[in-house]
Order: structure tokens, then C-alpha cells, then sequence
């Protein structure tokens, strides 16, 4: 294999180094500064983020003014799973939308990133079709790569949340870029990111200056960061965090506040559509006499699911809670009334 390309992502440098040592050549990382053109800093932060995932599999020697990298003597490769090939195959095509070199994964490499020997009838994957053998609808999508203000941005607050150290950051509102004053600056926590809808969030803990929290969901699109330092110390992550449990009771990712019980009616020949998907983890269905689907769950911010249910038109009807149905019937009215000179 010859020399990468100068402009390869760290996931492909990984990949690189990884072959290399597989094949049983030590590694120096003054050695990659000439593989790579980059700093032997950059280089170093490579082989920390290896030595990070393989752990003791990963020996460290020290000769005079440099050190040594190797595989473990005796180590052989795993085998991985089916599903663990479609599980790495499904993340890179999923994550595709945050683009940029931090997160451009390199799935014709993925035999040797997983280590895989895995066989069917004696043949092994071929990993350069793997792309094309899984295809993922991205509607509504960011495309954050062709915003390189937040590449940044994204990448330093993915490592302060991987890490778990504290990051600085400006935050504009939606409700202060309405009214058109200066964005806050807060320190953070990162304790989740979310994928939404094409979108990046993440829920922090925001740190104010008698150390006290406060905690919420932000937006990617509306943060700048001020301050990160990778080298600094981590903070106490909480351990009765649990997301799944932060939005138990969100239909997307609005929370807070008492639930209210969302109750639709689905008409029969769309019933089965509805039946074959999870819309909510505490969801409940049954049938009337005529064959209409009704379907119930626990929503903390019922107005959030007004687009779903606008979006399956004359299939649906809201039953309640009355609030939703109005608000539902007001916004039909709306968009009728952008017909109203239609013959």
C-alpha cells in the first residue's frame, strides 16, 4: 500500500496505521510525520486516539528520544458479526450529513477497521461494495459539510462530550435572534448529542458561576465555541443521566413540563400502516367496531407532533387533548386559505 493522501481524515489515517501494524511494523510517529505531512503533534494525537480503542493491545516502548508502537506479540484478529458489519455500515451512512474530514468515515476500509475475518461459503466481504449495499434516505438533511463556520464547532464539541470536559461556548436563542440582542456565553457540560430530523443537538449541563447547573437541549446550528482546551480536566460526568430517560416522554425532542395523553384515529385502510411502526415507546392501539385504528401515548409537548400529524392528511383526526385538535384545526384553515382563489 503506498502513501495516503495528505488530505486523509483522521479516520482514514487510523486506518492506515492500523493495516501497519497488523502487518507486524512497529510504528514512530516521526515515521508518519513523512507518511503524512503533518505535525508530529497531530501524528501523536493519532496514535493516543489507537491507543485509546485497543488499549493493552497496543504495546508502547520507549527507545532514547522516541517511542514505539506495536500489536501485542500472539494478538490474532476477531471475528465480528453479520450485524456488526451492518451497525458500523448503518452509522457511516447515518452520520454522512455531518461530512467534513473529522467525521468522513472510510468504509472500503472497514475489514481491517473492524479486524474482521468474517466468511460466508468461504469468501470473505468485499468491503469496497459495502457502500453500495446499504442506501439511507437523508430528507430535510443539514448538510452540515457545506458549512465549514460550524466543522469547528462540531468537531471540538463531539470530543468535550466524548471526553467529558468542559467547553465554553456563544449561544444565540431563537427567541434572542427574534429580538435581535447579543448571544449569552455559557459554559458546558456536553452530556448527549441528538440527531433530529438532519440536525445536531446536544443536551448540557450549563455551569453558571456558583457552579449550580442548569440543564437543556441546544441547537449545533446556533453555537460558536470560545474556549476548549482537549488537555484540561474532565468534569464529573452525572451518572443519573440517562437520555433515553430525558425525552421518555418526547415525541422528538421538545421536553419538560406534564404529559398529556395524545389520542389520534386512524382511518381503517391506513390502520395497518400505523400498526407496523413504533411512533412511542408507551403507545397503545386498538380497533373500534368500524375498523379504525386509535392510538394513544404520553407527550409532554403535544404541539410538536402537529407536523406528523398534518402530514398524513385526511387519514387522521385528532381526538385529543382539545388543545391539539384546535391548534391542529387552525393550522388546516391556514394552509386552506392559501387556496382560496384555486377554482
Amino acid at each position: 500500500m503506498g502513501r495516503p493522501k495528505k488530505d486523509y481524515s483522521q479516520a482514514e489515517r487510523l486506518l492506515f496505521i492500523y493495516r501497519k501494524l497488523w502487518r507486524g511494523a512497529p510504528i514512530r510517529a516521526v515515521e508518519l510525520v513523512e507518511d503524512f505531512g503533518l505535525s508530529r503533534r497531530t501524528c501523536e494525537r493519532d496514535l493516543a486516539a489507537l491507543k485509546s480503542v485497543l488499549g493493552p493491545d497496543l504495546v508502547e516502548e520507549s527507545y532514547l528520544d522516541h517511542k514505539v508502537f506495536k500489536i501485542r506479540r500472539g494478538l490474532k484478529l476477531a471475528d465480528v458479526s453479520h450485524a456488526q458489519v451492518l451497525a458500523f455500515l448503518c452509522g457511516t451512512k447515518v452520520i454522512d450529513f455531518l461530512s467534513g474530514p473529522s467525521f468522513r468515515l472510510d468504509a472500503r476500509g472497514l475489514g481491517e477497521l473492524l479486524r474482521t475475518s468474517l466468511a460466508k461459503n468461504g469468501e470473505r466481504i468485499t468491503s469496497a461494495r459495502l457502500p453500495n449495499k446499504l442506501h439511507v434516505t437523508s430528507v430535510g438533511n443539514k448538510m452540515y459539510s457545506g458549512q465549514e463556520d460550524k466543522q469547528e464547532t462540531l468537531d471540538q464539541m463531539t470530543q468535550a462530550l466524548l471526553y467529558e470536559k468542559p467547553i465554553q461556548v456563544s449561544y444565540l436563542s431563537a427567541s434572542r435572534a427574534a429580538d435581535e440582542v447579543e448571544p449569552l456565553t455559557h459554559l458546558l457540560h456536553p452530556l448527549a448529542m441528538v440527531i433530529h430530523r438532519g440536525g445536531v443537538y446536544y443536551v448540557v449541563d450549563i455551569v453558571s458561576e456558583d457552579s449550580s447547573h442548569c440543564r437543556r437541549l441546544m441547537a449545533l446550528d446556533r453555537m460558536e465555541v470560545i474556549f476548549y482546551d482537549p488537555t484540561g480536566p474532565m468534569f464529573l460526568y452525572p451518572e443519573e443521566f440517562d437520555v433515553e430517560h430525558y425525552f421518555e416522554d418526547s415525541f422528538g425532542i421538545f421536553t419538560g413540563g406534564t404529559s398529556e395523553l395524545v389520542r389520534l384515529r386512524f382511518a381503517a385502510h391506513y390502520a395497518q400502516y400505523v400498526e407496523e411502526r413504533t411512533w412511542h415507546h408507551k403507545q397503545q392501539m386498538e380497533r373500534d367496531a368500524d375498523g379504525r385504528l386509535i392510538l394513544t401515548f404520553p407527550v409532554s409537548s403535544p404541539i410538536e407532533i402537529s407536523d406528523w400529524i398534518l402530514g398524513m392528511g385526511n387519514n387522521v383526526e385528532v381526538l385529543g387533548p382539545p388543545k391539539l385538535r384546535d391548534f391542529v384545526v387552525d393550522r388546516l384553515r391556514s394552509a386552506l386559505a392559501n387556496y382560496s382563489d384555486a377554482s
